[in-house]
């Protein structure tokens, strides 16, 4: 009966392969894979033992699991490989023994998994059972809204990862849903207890105006605070800490507040990245002549006409600086006070183009 097991690939020490465990000695293993066999030194690896694979000797093939904690060979190239695996069959998500929730970015929207529907399976998931439900963002959302409402405690969500791994949008899910329980619960409880009044279309029309607000003064975060770097598109750029408050279990306002803002990108940024998306999206929308002349701008990058004629997730910066100004109203930004602000982001492309940049 075959064993497989991992080794590390020739060509890069950092990456794994799965292969086919032909013959072993003290410290020598031959190992099949790329269809051929290798000679692995087993000093290279803790203990000279090589990392069992998690496959099924009847059928040779992966075993795949939701739950990275029930993973049977629990070690860096097995939990790899499993989310690998996972995520080519259209499953981002697995869970790490619960609470915790491992998402890989496919780089795409996989409209099946964010449907209402979805959202509405995961509305009442138990704390420490995930018997029944597949590992999603939407598991961590609702446990963190069923503490909440049954405890009356503040609950905290933790989202993080490297550069490109799908932070921000995850913090989008994770507030669509939130607000989405919130306007559940806002319309069962009211539509029970006040079937007579108008309390229901009163309370449920300002629950959806925070909720608007919550989610669709996402973009402006985005403007100022991300920007185009070499290994993502929309990468942001600086910390947030998001509050979302509640009376009971209803939604009633959020704040956010920001940390680490990379201020140097504003002057300066590394070869094939930009500065933050604002100055992009402003230069795409103004009518402004003197705004016409991108290369003038020593801030932005010599490259700047291509960079205007790039799309950032789909949208064009012209379509994004919609977005912002929307977004923009949402907080009472409008009139003369957009103007303003139009000037200061002016004057800073002014004093670049005055100083040379520096």
């Amino acid at each position: 009966m075959a064993s497989y097991v991992y080794v590390k690939s020739p060509d890069n020490e950092n990456l794994w392969v799965l292969g086919e465990l032909v013959a072993t000695t003290k410290t020598n293993a031959d190992v099949k894979f790329f269809n051929e066999v290798n000679s692995v030194d087993l000093s290279l690896y803790p203990n000279s033992e090589l990392p069992r694979a998690n496959v099924d000797p009847a059928t040779s093939k992966l075993l795949i699991y939701p739950d990275l904690a029930k993973v049977p060979f629990l070690h860096e190239p097995g939990i790899l490989f499993n989310l690998k695996e996972r995520n080519r069959l259209g499953e981002p998500y697995s869970f790490c023994g619960g609470e915790l929730v491992v998402a890989v970015n496919p780089y795409e929207w996989l409209n099946h998994k964010y449907t209402e529907n979805i959202q509405k399976m995961y509305s009442n998931v138990l704390r420490d059972s995930i018997i029944g439900f597949e590992p999603h963002v939407y598991y961590t959302s609702s446990l963190c809204y069923q503490s909440l409402v049954k405890t009356g405690r503040n609950q905290s969500i933790l989202v993080s990862g490297e550069s490109g791994a799908g932070k921000t949008e995850t913090v989008k899910i994770l507030l669509r849903h939130v607000a989405y329980l919130s306007e559940m619960s806002s319309s069962t409880t009211t539509t029970t207890t006040n079937t007579n009044t108008n309390t229901n279309t009163n309370t449920t029309t300002n629950n959806n105006n925070i909720v608007k607000k919550i989610v669709d003064t996402n973009p402006l975060l985005e403007a100022f605070g991300n920007a185009k770097t070499v290994r993502n598109d929309n990468s942001s750029r600086f910390g947030k800490f998001i509050r979302l408050q509640f009376s009971s279990s209803q939604l009633v306002g959020s704040s956010c507040s920001t940390y680490l803002l990379e201020k140097s990108r504003v002057v300066s940024h590394s070869e094939n990245e930009r500065s933050f998306h604002i100055f992009y999206e402003l230069l795409a929308a103004s009518p402004i002549p003197f705004l016409s002349d991108h290369q003038d701008f020593n801030y932005l990058s010599s490259n700047i006409e291509n960079e205007m004629a790039e799309t950032i997730e789909g949208e064009t910066n012209t379509e994004r600086w919609a977005k912002t100004k929307n977004a923009l109203a949402l907080i009472d930004i409008a009139g003369e006070q957009l103007t303003t602000l139009v000037r200061a982001l002016v004057t800073v492309l002014q004093v670049s183009e005055r100083s040379g940049g520096g």
